[in-house]
């Protein structure tokens, strides 16, 4: 969780929370406190509520698409284990839509609160800029920093969602998750894979 003075940025694991932590830090803003939890850490992912930070400040969070969130937690969740530390097996396509986790997690963040600014993963350079924008008058040096700062690099696994989804998977996928969804429809337009409605 990263601590300005007129905004708290939240991370929920899995939708580009380290790339925002690097880049914020090394623009050095004033006011900000960007925190070093190890990956390991419980406290690298609280909710505000957890965090204890619903004080007025503007509430910031990360999001992408449901299905990629999906195969990228089943993946750490099978190198590295679940929320209670035990492996999940790697699911098939048929297996992984009936262990939808993101639902519940989002909900999870969002009970009780407004956010305020969205940082979509698959634009989060831009996303991003804009939000600081809005905070800062950032110079020309930073805000080439913003688009063009190395960060972390992306996990070693297949990122091709139709290696894992048909087209029924990804419907079932949204359909039992009604919060995301509607969300992913306010914030990109669409769903992944599924024409406009």
């Amino acid at each position: 969780m990263i601590l300005g003075p007129n905004f708290v940025i939240g991370h929920i694991q899995k939708t580009g929370g380290d790339p925002v932590k690097q880049i914020i830090k090394f623009l050095a803003l004033p006011g900000v406190d960007v925190p070093d939890h190890a990956a390991d850490n419980p406290r690298k992912h609280q909710t505000f509520k957890e965090a204890g930070v619903l004080d007025g400040r503007q509430l910031v969070l990360g999001i992408r698409r449901l299905p990629s969130w999906e195969v990228s937690a089943m993946w750490q969740a099978n190198l590295h284990g679940g929320e209670n530390g035990e492996p999940w097996p790697y699911y098939n396509a048929d297996q992984l839509v009936q262990h939808i986790y993101g639902e519940q997690l989002l909900k999870k963040w969002l009970d009780g609160v407004e956010i305020a600014h969205w940082i979509r993963m698959e634009f989060l350079r831009e996303d991003l800029h804009q939000f600081l924008k809005s905070q800062y008058t950032l110079t020309k040096d930073q805000e080439t920093t913003i688009f063009s700062l190395p960060t972390k690099p992306l996990n070693t696994y297949d990122h091709d969602l139709t290696t894992y989804f048909d087209d029924q998977h990804i419907e079932k996928i949204y359909k039992d998750s009604p919060v995301w969804a509607a969300l992913e429809l306010k914030l990109y337009g669409s769903l992944f894979g599924l024409p406009s409605k």
